[in-house]
């Protein structure tokens, strides 16, 4: 069993709040997992790509979302459509994430920062059902504080595979403390050794033969890899 991240500038809303404080709270909680997400990583570690099918990098993630926070809250509910992004292309849907070779890791985190900031003071004096405009429709903030939620949510899932990838940190763990989860089990399948010191298990059905032998278990016929 992993444990949970524990840090002070991340805290997961309690059950007893409702309306703005509920909405309000998992927007903090969300933004909060991204920072933690990333927090420890070099400018070469930010920019890895370590899925070669995809684009997308944490230093891309991070300047996504502090697009995304400009673009819903200043550009739509302060009805400012004229306001411009910081590194998108508005002709390219999504293009923050690249190019990236001229960015710098640590002002543009710094730069999401004050793009967050900018969000709360937006919304500061709005009602939930007080509206921006979108693409010429009249948007709610609430619709915006639940769209938010869903979109950090499903990039931080993304950002906790991505940064597995680059160095190992999962996001069950604290990120600063770097503490590996449980070792992952490989070879066949219901048939764990306990912990062997680095080496692979061995499979119990045929001890004596070598790891990449085939197993002749019912449980599994493929080879071990």
């Amino acid at each position: 069993m992993v444990g949970e991240l524990e840090d002070p500038r991340r805290t997961e809303p309690g059950f007893g709040p409702s309306g703005r404080e509920m909405l309000e709270a998992w927007m903090e909680y969300h933004r909060a997992t991204l920072e933690l997400t990333c927090e420890g990583l070099d400018d070469r570690r930010g920019k890895a790509r370590p899925v070669s099918s995809s684009l997308l990098s944490l230093h891309g993630l991070v300047r996504h979302m502090a697009e995304v926070e400009r673009g819903w809250f200043r550009k739509v509910l302060l009805d400012q459509p004229d306001a411009p992004y910081q590194w998108s292309d508005e002709a390219v849907e999504d293009s923050e994430p690249v190019p990236l070779d001229d960015a710098d890791w640590e002002s543009d985190l710094a730069a999401r920062h004050d793009e967050c900031q900018a969000s709360r003071n937006a919304a500061a004096d709005k009602g939930l059902d007080d509206t921006g405009t979108s693409r010429g429709e009249r948007c709610t903030l609430r619709w915006i504080y639940l769209h938010m939620t869903e979109e950090y949510a499903r990039h931080n899932g993304h950002a906790d595979l991505i940064r597995e990838l680059v160095d190992g940190a999962v996001g069950c763990w604290s990120p600063i403390s770097r503490t590996p989860r449980p070792a992952r089990r490989t070879g066949c399948p219901s048939r764990w050794t306990a912990r062997t010191g680095g080496r692979r298990p061995a499979c119990r059905c045929r001890r004596r033969r070598p790891w990449r032998r085939r197993c002749t278990s019912r449980a599994s016929s493929a080879r071990h890899r």
